[in-house]
Formats: structure tokens, sequence, C-alpha cells
């Protein structure tokens, strides 16, 4: 059974995959303006809920270990 949540707040990102919110902004917007360019959907996004902010825990793993990404 695993620990990682189902979604995770932006703050705590570095926590459960080592990398600096910051990093975590930059990906997000670099997935939005890749995704507009190719007309599809991103596939790493931002969810606000109330003054959190969130991201899913399986959209950022995939993000991750998929190796076409440029980081």
């Amino acid at each position: 059974m695993s620990t990682t949540p189902i979604m995770i707040r932006a703050c705590r990102v570095q926590d459960y995959f080592g990398i600096h919110r910051s990093t975590l902004y930059r990906w997000v917007n670099a997935e939005a303006e890749e995704a507009q360019i190719q007309k599809r959907k991103p596939r790493l996004k931002l969810h606000k809920r109330g003054a959190g902010t969130f991201v899913k825990a399986a959209e950022l793993e995939a993000y991750i270990t998929d190796p076409s990404v440029a980081a």
C-alpha cells in the first residue's frame, strides 16, 4: 500500500518527489504552453481548492518518469 496521497499541496511536493515548489510551477507553465501549441490537454496542471494549490500525485509522477519531457 502506497503512502503517497492522491493530491499533494504544491508546498509539500518536495517531501514526496524531491523537487522544489518553484520547479513544479515552471513545469506546469511549460506544459501548458506546449499543450497549447500542440492543441492538446496539458498532462500536468494545478488544482485550486480554496486557498490551497494542489497537484495530482499520479500526474506529477507520470510527468517526471516520461522520457519525452524536457525539464
